[in-house]
């Protein structure tokens, strides 16, 4: 790589049950190279269904970064996977690879690819409980709107209810008289990294039903065993790994404090579904998969594909991809599938969209 160039990375985003993992095994297999995890809790050992880890089948013999390398009662902060994937990005680049990184947790992506300065100052654990204290006495709103008073650009990004990150920012405006909020790595937001980023989307209502075959599908695998057996093995359940989604759930079920429906009803409420419309300032940078995975696309779809990914590791223009999948009845109720696509170059954007618009798409003159 030249002096002073930026380091390159393929980015692969979405949703929970989204299909991230798939893609990003079969993207790294093509490209022969690594994947880079950004899940916060893949990198905790002994947390395999809750967090469906992907197993070595699914792995594909792919080598995957970030994963199983902390004990539970461990932290792992954004700080932590900012420093360990820039290392791994810069030793796969180092060996003429560009590396994938899926994710995830969609803080820990936006940190590493827009470099994003975090406060280091220590937690004030006095005034941590004093917030804990007042929010159980006042709610948590109350809280809240004191964020707001001091930093409400950083009260707009956080939820009532992300109360961890609401008493942080806190703590640091107490400390330092200086807000949380993020300074990017450079003017105008511009990326750390020469990423090109992957959006997956599903329709809303078909990715409700995703998450809530996903959980069911953890439960019948053995999620209340897994748990049973991390907990007797001393794990606690105020340890940093316990708060991920299915595993806080169910030791509240095995210590008799809400029934397994119940359990399995809260696990299906928690994943967030957010919109990857405005991250990293890329427009609509996004695959919409319909009704069928996202691996299942044609030959058609992948040849073109790496038509593109080839001019993106040349550096031959700067492209940014939008596939849309969109599924329809046809007339004997099966499903007809009907791809439209977008190309972004420079600004400007070309569209098409037929029953193979691949052809067309991909055609731009170089």
């Amino acid at each position: 790589m030249i002096e002073g160039e930026k380091e390159k990375v393929v980015v692969v985003l979405g949703p929970t049950a989204s299909g991230k993992t798939a893609l990003a095994v079969q993207l790294a297999k093509k490209m022969e190279t690594d994947i880079i995890s950004g899940d916060s809790m893949l990198v905790y050992r002994g947390f395999n269904i809750g967090t469906d880890k992907p197993d070595e089948k699914e792995r594909g013999g792919v080598r995957h970064e970030l994963i199983d390398i902390l004990e539970p009662q461990e932290t792992f902060s954004v700080m932590d996977f900012q420093r360990l994937a820039a290392e791994k990005i810069t030793t796969i680049n180092a060996r003429g690879r560009i590396p994938v990184l899926v994710g995830g947790t969609g803080l820990y992506i936006k940190a590493l690819l827009e470099g994003y300065e975090f406060s280091r100052s220590p937690g004030d654990m006095t005034y941590r409980q004093y917030l804990e204290d007042l929010a159980a006495v006042r709610g948590r709103a109350y809280i809240h709107r004191m964020l707001a008073e001091v930093d409400p650009a950083t009260a707009h990004r956080l939820h009532v209810n992300d109360f961890r990150r609401v008493v942080r920012a806190l703590e640091v405006w107490k400390a330092e008289q200086k807000t949380i909020s993020h300074r990017r790595f450079s003017a105008g937001g511009n990326l750390r990294y020469k990423a090109w980023v992957i959006g997956l989307r599903w329709e809303r209502t078909l990715l409700y039903e995703r998450i809530n075959d996903r959980v069911r599908g953890m439960v019948a695998s053995g999620l209340e065993e897994e748990v049973r057996e991390l907990l007797t093995a001393g794990v606690s359940r105020m340890a940093p790994a316990m708060k991920g989604i299915g595993y806080k759930e169910m030791a509240a079920c095995l210590a008799g404090e809400i029934s397994r429906e119940e359990a399995v009803r809260d696990i299906q409420k928690r994943p967030a579904i957010l919109p990857n419309d405005s991250l990293l300032g890329i427009e609509r940078c996004r695959i919409y998969t319909g009704t069928r995975p996202i691996t299942s696309l044609c030959p058609c779809f992948w040849r073109k594909f790496f038509m593109m990914w080839q001019d993106f590791s040349q550096e031959r223009r700067k492209c940014n991809i939008s596939i849309h999948l969109k599924a329809r009845r046809d007339s004997y109720g099966g499903q007809e599938y009907q791809f439209a696509g977008q190309f972004f170059k420079s600004g400007s954007k070309r569209e098409c969209s037929s029953h193979d618009p691949f052809g067309k798409w991909f055609s731009i003159e170089r």
